[in-house]
């Protein structure tokens, strides 16, 4: 088996399986998705210089830049929303409190015409 077939393969597992976990609505799945997709962007990388794909290799330095963009962002949400301390937590708390009141009013309103 050559280096490509063996890139090619590592790249559909990571491809498949991070799409799978960034799909998620759970921050620490999209997080996980995130890593296993930079996990793959070496062996995107060593496809397509071995085949002279040069407008791929390019766009890998691009992907890449957003996969580790993206588990940043989500690791960042992962923490703050098992952290009940974080503004992020209490932010979302308070959120959550504004629009059960909304929704209390809009079924006040409906009912109690």
């Amino acid at each position: 088996m050559t280096t490509d077939q063996i890139a090619q393969i590592v790249v559909f597992f990571t491809g498949v399986s991070s799409l799978w976990c960034l799909a998620s609505q759970d921050p620490k799945y999209r997080m996980w998705g995130g890593l296993i997709a930079l996990i793959g962007e070496p062996f995107w990388f060593i496809t397509t210089y071995t085949n002279k794909q040069w407008g791929i290799v390019i766009l890998v330095f691009i992907y890449a830049a957003n996969y580790l963009r993206i588990w940043y962002k989500n690791w960042q949400a992962h923490s703050a929303a098992s952290n009940p301390n974080s503004t992020f937590y209490q932010h979302f708390e308070k959120e959550v409190e504004f629009y059960n009141k909304k929704l209390e009013k809009q079924n006040y309103d409906k009912f109690h015409l």
